[in-house]
């Protein structure tokens, strides 16, 4: 864990983010095996091959435990996520399914863009296609291609996708924004137009993961609608605060522009620390207010966020809080 990592996760137990770190190895132990789960599903639709090439473009030694992971994340965020959108339990799987798919995505992709890969391994005139819905010849296809065509294969099959086109418009332009963000923050010149592009990067895919419950919903209130979609897009600002924080030394390394990089050019680390830290209880406390009976879901889904940022931060899961505050 880099030193300012380190400093991140100490903030956020003092402003009680966490709780008992035992609670997190079991919520690990049960991301992991969701992952396995989502795996073998995932498999059975886009095949052993595509899979297998998928790793290997991927280019991680450990490609195979990392797919697994941001699987079983993805499905676990995504329940989270879409607590506050009024959806019949047969929904939440196929919704939670479809975050899984975009959580892999979005995650590999960005680790290729980051990398400075060659060719594009997801075309802007590919996804344009994918948008409009055209069928694509998959049988050489580029495995990101196979796994975002899986991504709106999924979504088409949602039962109100025909019926509800202002929820399809804001998905799409969420995906378009998303996209081009990825390059954004890497070309752009200047301190606005980086941010600009950091918030985006940020926000959308919380967007692009959740937002599809709302064409599964019993129904569409436009302000809690309104109020669901800020929320995933502060949730996602908060996350890439963290997700920065982590990269912070490699993306010193490769030259890439860095949020947290920036911010401790102006401030100390533990008063960066701080103030990324003190967001996150906000986050979840707005979620606990557009979640209607939030103190009744599964533990595992209320525990999520934490769970999940424990892990993402690297630190020993069996440590406790009395040895990190000591």
């Amino acid at each position: 864990m880099s030193g300012f990592s380190y400093l991140l996760w100490r903030a956020l137990w003092e402003v009680n983010l966490f709780s008992v770190p035992e609670l997190y190895v079991r919520c690990q132990a049960a991301v992991q095996e969701r992952g396995r789960a989502e795996r073998l599903f995932l498999v059975d639709q886009i095949g052993e091959t595509n899979w297998q090439r998928l790793l290997a473009v991927w280019g991680l030694p450990d490609a195979e435990a990392q797919a697994v992971t941001q699987l079983g994340v993805g499905a676990v965020l995504t329940e989270f996520f879409v607590a506050p959108v009024p959806l019949a339990y047969a929904g939440r799987g196929a919704i939670a399914r479809l975050g899984t798919v975009a959580n892999l995505l979005i995650g590999i992709y960005d680790d290729l863009v980051d990398a400075g890969a060659v060719q594009d391994p997801l075309s802007q005139r590919t996804l344009q296609a994918l948008l409009l819905g055209q069928k694509m010849s998959l049988g050489e296809a580029p495995p990101l291609v196979v796994l975002a065509d899986e991504y709106f294969r999924q979504l088409a099959m949602l039962p109100e996708v025909d019926a509800r086109p202002q929820v399809v418009r804001t998905l799409r332009h969420a995906i378009v924004k998303m996209y081009a963000a990825e390059r954004t923050t890497l070309d752009a010149r200047g301190h606005a137009a980086r941010m600009a592009g950091w918030q985006r990067k940020s926000a959308l895919p919380f967007v692009v993961m959740a937002l599809p419950a709302w064409l599964v919903a019993t129904g569409v209130c436009p302000s809690a609608y309104c109020r669901h979609l800020r929320w995933l897009c502060r949730c996602g600002v908060f996350w890439g605060w963290v997700d920065d924080a982590v990269d912070l030394d490699d993306d010193a390394t490769a030259g890439h522009p860095n949020r947290v990089g920036e911010a401790l050019d102006r401030e100390a680390p533990p008063v960066v620390a701080a103030r990324i830290a003190e967001q996150g209880p906000r986050v979840l406390a707005d979620w606990r207010q557009i979640t209607p009976h939030s103190a009744g879901l599964p533990l595992a889904v209320q525990e999520a966020l934490p769970t999940c940022l424990f892990a993402v931060l690297g630190h020993s899961l069996s440590r406790t809080r009395k040895e990190v505050s000591a």
